[in-house]
């Protein structure tokens, strides 16, 4: 940020999302250290209204202190800058799309909470949507983004919407009430259960029901039933109040127990039990007066394992079950060290296995068979307790060996997602298309195919309008138009078949058209980045119709290539610099960028990263330039300080690190003591700075740290003496006569 004034303080790391007015940056306050968001208003009109729109958000999302909102601290103004810095979260629930349905059922429940407890205090968010969840290191949900929030009474059409999360009666502007929410929570639920928001893709604003929430996973009647009915302001099932949501979903997440108490007694009761005496074989139930107790608490842990899928599970440390007669392994027993080490071992293979298998997120994709070898690694947890240690190895054994046939089918749902991906992008679904190329990257983190379908899903919502543009265009028997709108899709994402296809049929109507076929020429050269190509194609076209409609649209593409390839070639000699640790250099060439297209965002992260690095780099320079410095406490303070700073510096930083070596080196070098003698007469009192009264004497030595030091002699009757000397690091010894002399007369 700048350097004086309301943002001082800060320093950007990096850019979260936003676009356009508002941006979300994430920042360190230099102040104390600590990592926060800053929500950042810039433009030198409007901001009147920018700041006051920023106080009111902060006024409302403060009328309750919950650990469910978002912690905002009072709006700033600089110039034509506004901003509100706030606490750091490090997601949001747009991530929770696919998850495990308990997963999301502890994310509603938590955002319940903090909404019943807003609406106690008179004010409705009115903007619930994944985007405005937040999500901090514990996994908690945090309400945030109360740009649209309103009081109950207050006129609905001045604030914001989002249209497929808000509520009818908020569509028309009406009055500000609870039921806002309370439809705006059932369709963030409907989007976090069912992957899409309420009729989505089609018109929010349709007449009708809503259609039935098809979740991605199986969840309980209830939760299907609550969604709904807060769906249809008619429904007489649905909640009063937000409070009535947080009890009827607190019921809902109770409701798997008798289902998990089940799973532990078929695998306890299926146990075989051989009798010494006879031989005989028979299946046997142990005692279970106080399993019970056991099943009830492991109950809750395993209260997902089928019904929901098990990444919840995890988040759980595993109950220990207390049984009636517990067998505890026998020390004196020969095998049992043995017995022991091979149960550690079989544990530490199983929660190897499930660890990888939960970062490649098999939660989503590993299905039944996912869910029951948790289930059976949770249930050997119970086994182990009891003290019944072969057959827990022997159960861990068996879950290890079912993550791993789960494990083969990876590279099958890593097929299945990108193919998802692919008929989303086709389809023209791009939050689908993110999801499902998100999810193969969770599977195979180096796909390139997953990764070049997440960036066309990027770009896809910038070209489904040119797109439709371009049908109608052709429909309307406008195949020039079309052409040159294809044209312009497949420049920003050439792998779009619906472009393709559009494109050789509009090219297929225009026939032997000269001028069409010299403007096509133009534009697929302009594609492909051959300007040569495209200005000759461009003057054949003004020859055969000079005042064509197309022409200047080409050229200004043309002219728009030309700057692009520049700011690309600027793009490539700063990451240069970058590369090559000339930061000083680096930020000067982002900022001579900024001063021509202040929208840039690589040239702003570029500055926000080399500017600090460039600073650093000049700091330690000076440092290394003057070492004698460092014989001054608050440089040597100085000094350290900046080496942590170096020392944080991620990625390879040679030069950076070599300035830091040979920083350290120095201090080391100025941290060894070096002789020094003093001689005297045995009469004269000598002190010296920064050690002390030395004392009088005829010679003494005194191993002094490198530096500037000043020695002064007194004797009564005599003029003081003083002797100022440098002991210099790895020198020779100093020597350093201080004897009182002149007579006061």
């Amino acid at each position: 940020m700048a350097d004086t004034g309301a943002f001082a303080h800060f320093t950007l790391l990096e850019r979260l999302r936003g676009g356009g007015v508002a941006q979300i940056w994430k920042v360190r306050d230099t102040r104390d250290g600590r990592l926060r968001a800053l929500k950042v208003l810039e433009g030198r009109a409007g901001m009147t209204a920018a700041i006051a729109a920023l106080r009111r958000e902060h006024e409302l999302s403060s009328v309750v202190a919950h650990s469910g909102i978002l912690a905002v601290d009072l709006p700033l103004l600089e110039g034509d800058r506004a901003g509100m810095p706030m606490a750091l979260a490090v997601d949001d629930a747009r991530s929770l799309r696919g998850a495990s349905p308990m997963r999301v059922l502890r994310c509603l429940r938590e955002i319940a909470a903090a909404l019943s407890a807003l609406h106690a205090q008179g004010v409705a968010h009115r903007d619930l949507k994944p985007a405005n969840i937040l999500l901090d290191r514990a996994g908690a949900a945090l309400l945030a983004d109360f740009g649209c929030a309103a009081r109950f009474g207050e006129d609905g059409s001045l604030t914001g919407r989002s249209p497929y999360s808000a509520s009818p009666a908020q569509r028309t502007g009406a009055t500000v009430t609870a039921d806002d929410d309370l439809y705006g929570f059932g369709a963030l639920a409907y989007e976090l259960l069912g992957g899409y928001p309420p009729r989505y893709p089609g018109s929010p604003d349709a007449l009708g029901e809503v259609p039935p929430l098809q979740p991605q996973h199986p969840i309980p009647p209830a939760l299907q039933g609550l969604v709904m009915s807060l769906l249809d302001t008619d429904d007489p099932r649905r909640p009063a109040s937000m409070a009535d949501v947080v009890d009827a979903l607190r019921r809902i997440e109770l409701q798997p127990l008798a289902a998990a108490a089940t799973r532990i007694r078929a695998i306890e009761e299926a146990e075989l039990d051989p009798r010494p005496s006879t031989g005989e074989v028979v299946r046997t139930r142990r005692p279970r007066t106080l399993m019970a107790v056991g099943v009830a608490v492991s109950a809750a842990l395993l209260a997902g394992v089928f019904l929901w899928l098990p990444r919840y599970a995890t988040e759980v440390a595993p109950p220990v079950v207390v049984t009636e007669k517990a067998a505890k392994p026998d020390a004196t027993k020969p095998d049992a060290a043995v017995e022991a080490r091979a149960l550690t071992d079989a544990r530490r293979a199983f929660e190897g296995a499930l660890s990888a298998l939960e970062t490649r997120a098999a939660g989503i994709w590993g299905g039944e068979a996912f869910a029951v070898a948790k289930a059976d690694g949770d249930v050997a947890v119970q086994v182990a307790a009891e003290g019944r240690i072969a057959r827990a190895t022997e159960l861990y054994g068996l879950a290890t060996d079912k993550l791993g046939a789960v494990a083969g089918r990876a590279g099958a749902a890593l097929a299945s997602q990108r193919s998802i991906g692919e008929h989303a992008l086709e389809a023209g679904q791009p939050e689908a298309a993110n999801q499902a190329f998100t999810i193969a990257l969770q599977i195979e983190p180096d796909d390139a195919a997953a990764r070049a379908g997440l960036e066309r899903a990027g770009k896809l919502g910038a070209v489904l309008p040119l797109l439709a543009e371009a049908e109608s265009a052709l429909l309307t028997d406008r195949p020039l138009e079309a052409m040159t709108l294809y044209e312009r899709v497949l420049r920003d994402d050439p792998a779009n078949r619906t472009a393709q296809s559009g494109l050789s049929k509009a090219r297929a109507v225009l026939g032997s058209d000269a001028y069409a076929q010299a403007v096509g020429e133009a534009l697929a050269a302009l594609r492909e980045g051959r300007i040569d190509a495209s200005r000759a194609a461009l003057a054949r076209a003004r020859a055969l119709r000079p005042g064509g409609a197309e022409l200047a649209f080409v050229e200004a593409q043309s002219a728009a290539l030309g700057v692009r390839r520049e700011i690309g070639s600027s793009r490539d000699a700063n990451l240069a610099l970058e590369g090559a640790e000339r930061w000083g250099e680096a930020q000067a060439g982002y900022e001579q960028l900024l001063s021509r297209d202040p929208t840039l965002e690589f040239a702003r992260a570029g500055r926000a990263r080399a500017a600090p690095r460039a600073e650093l780099a000049r700091r330690l320079d000076r440092l290394l330039t003057d070492p004698s410095r460092l014989v001054a406490p608050e440089v040597r303070r100085e000094a350290e300080t900046l080496l942590a700073r170096a020392a944080a510096v991620r990625g390879a930083a040679p030069v950076l690190q070599g300035q830091a070596q040979r920083l350290r080196d120095s201090l080391a070098l100025y941290d060894q003591a070096v002789a020094a003698v003093f001689e005297s007469d045995g009469l004269t009192t000598v002190s010296l700075q920064r050690v002390g009264a030395i004392g009088a004497f005829r010679r003494k030595e005194l191993r002094l740290k490198p530096g500037r030091y000043v020695a002064t002699g007194s004797r009564d009757g005599y003029r003081d003496v003083r002797r100022e000397f440098v002991v210099v690091p790895g020198g020779t010894v100093v020597v350093v006569e201080v004897r009182c002399t002149e007579v006061v007369s």
